[in-house]
């Protein structure tokens, strides 16, 4: 069935004149989603709901489908009004299937820009996360969870678990996890999966494992969409309260050098975990050089509510994370707020307008909002045409930028965050008796103000990748070899590379993936040495599709 709520929007005549959507690449026309497994069965506890939000300016429609099974749901979004879509249980939710490709890709249509929501609802334990449009996926990601402590309980439904949506057919992807699987994928192996439109690809920790820092891959160059969750997060550990934690991860492009951080209205104390892209990457919190990170490793602190902005920077691209306590460890006496997590935008992904929703189910009935922007533009942000300028406070490391902690109040589900000179980030939150969510209301992750930091050109290329009866290598490595193995390991060609291209026969290849390795001395070897005299040299290595 389809809800649609209808609420009056202060700012709606503010936002029609003349500005623009530009920059607002988590609007869009066209979505892909998924869900995962949330909390565990409980008979006494029967709620549970799979919804997407959407939010709009302009009034549109639009349909919600999946590919896969032919299901599908017209909607409509009024101007400045928004419209939720329940999605049936037993097409989007799979309770115990890692490791495996699922059917439960759903396809988002919208005739206008829309912002879209999705939440996943189980008594007692919910989440939500902003869902970035298809122009604004891309290929690499690594994931960010929460960990379980390696001594804890080994309780089956908490478990880290993620999902890849594809979003064309012929899809491949390729996997490289930090812990093994639940159903026989080990840790550091690479595997391939290859996935169709609407097609996901589900993975779940075992018992005591830890997902965060897994690397998701759609080779190609072909796009995908990553969830990543923990269905039921202990945060901190060796404490009772537990919640689902999920969020939509940004593709690595997008991360960010840059960061202010707020903590939680109402609370005492968040997690804030910082996740580097690659080796050497120093997390410099107000100022200080806190930790060296390696590639994909995560450094955790706390900030406390008596000093509740931080300002963190790092030499190379990074993702921060912060994270909601649960209320045992909180306010053990009150039993209001439970873990929850949310991508914190870098500075250089801001944007200057937002249409979000404000969730007044779930037994929440306290909502904020955290606002960050440049100190010199707080008299230009209102929320639904009022200015809360007062409101603002200098972030004291870094007095270039302001933030401003929020309530929200729930009679206006639809609000509106504008600036009509400056730019800001936010993420939006509730809580209530042993339950929190929370989510970004905005990015710009189409077009980010810094660069991350790529290898130099490669000495090999190899062409068209995805290709089809014909490989093309190109270089200009003398006395080169190339060796191309199946996905299995197996030798199934190699041959000398005497000119700049050469054009390899792959006629009778079957449709998968390959791997191929160029080596820069006329003797093949299948083992790799130091390059002493008589040894072969390995010059690059990557993998080509056939389809």
């Amino acid at each position: 069935m389809k809800a649609t709520r209808i609420y009056t929007l202060l700012a709606l005549l503010l936002m029609a004149g003349g500005v623009t959507m530009q920059g607002q690449s988590t609007t869009g026309t066209d979505f892909w989603v998924t869900f995962m497994p949330n909390g565990f069965e409980d008979v006494f506890n029967p709620g549970k709901s799979l919804d997407l939000t959407m939010t709009a300016l302009r009034p549109c429609t639009g349909v919600v489908s999946n590919p896969q099974t032919g299901w599908s749901i017209d909607f409509e979004v009024a101007a400045g009004e928004e419209t939720m879509v329940n999605i049936p249980w037993e097409l989007g939710h799979f309770e115990e299937a890692s490791d495996t490709i699922l059917q439960n890709g759903f396809h988002v249509v919208s005739s206008d820009e829309i912002s879209l929501f999705v939440s996943n609802y189980r008594e007692y334990s919910v989440d939500v996360a902003l869902v970035l449009p298809t122009p604004s996926l891309g290929s690499e990601y690594v994931l960010a969870m929460y960990p379980h402590p390696s001594d804890g309980p080994g309780i089956p439904h908490v478990r880290t678990e993620f999902s890849v949506v594809a979003v064309e057919d012929k899809t491949w992807v390729e996997f490289l996890l930090t812990c093994d699987s639940q159903n026989g994928h080990v840790a550091n192996e690479p595997f391939t999966v290859l996935l169709n439109a609407g097609e996901c690809y589900q993975v779940q920790s075992d018992i005591w494992g830890d997902l965060s820092g897994s690397r998701v891959t759609a080779l190609g160059g072909k796009k995908v969409s990553v969830f990543a969750a923990n269905r039921m997060a202990v945060i901190p550990f060796n404490y009772n309260t537990a919640d689902m934690v999920f969020e939509q991860m940004p593709p690595v492009e997008s991360w960010g050098r840059r960061f202010v951080v707020t903590g939680s209205l109402g609370r005492d104390a968040d997690i804030v975990r910082v996740t580097a892209l690659n080796d050497d990457c120093e997390i410099y919190i107000d100022g200080e050089l806190s930790e060296t990170l390696g590639a994909t490793e995560t450094y955790e602190f706390e900030i406390r509510d008596t000093n509740p902005v931080v300002y963190i920077e790092t030499s190379q691209p990074a993702m921060t994370m912060l994270y909601q306590v649960g209320y045992e460890y909180d306010h053990p006496n009150s039993l209001i707020g439970d873990p929850s997590m949310v991508i914190i935008t870098p500075l250089d992904g801001v944007i200057q307008n937002a249409t979000f929703p404000v969730f007044n189910e779930w037994h929440c009935d306290f909502f904020c909002l955290n606002i960050v922007t440049e100190t010199a533009s707080i008299t230009d942000i209102t929320l639904n045409g009022d200015v809360f300028a007062f409101q603002f406070h200098e972030v004291p490391s870094n007095p270039v930028y302001s933030y401003a902690r929020l309530e929200v109040s729930p009679s206006l589900t639809m609000q509106t965050l504008y600036s009509k000179f400056g730019h800001f980030t936010a993420h939006s939150y509730g809580m209530g008796m042993c339950e929190s969510y929370a989510f970004s209301v905005g990015a710009n992750f189409a077009d980010p103000l810094f660069v991350v930091d790529y290898p130099s050109p490669k000495d090999v290329s190899v062409f068209p990748n995805p290709g089809g009866n014909t490989l093309n290598i190109h270089t200009a490595l003398p006395n080169a070899r190339m060796e191309v193995y199946d996905i299995n390991g197996r030798l199934i060609h190699s041959q000398a590379l005497t000119q700049q291209v050469t054009a390899i026969d792959a006629t009778d290849w079957a449709e998968g993936v390959y791997v191929w390795k160029v080596y820069t001395t006329g003797v093949s070897t299948l083992r790799e040495s130091s390059g002493t005299a008589g040894s072969t040299t390995l010059a690059e290595t990557g993998k080509w599709i056939k389809q």
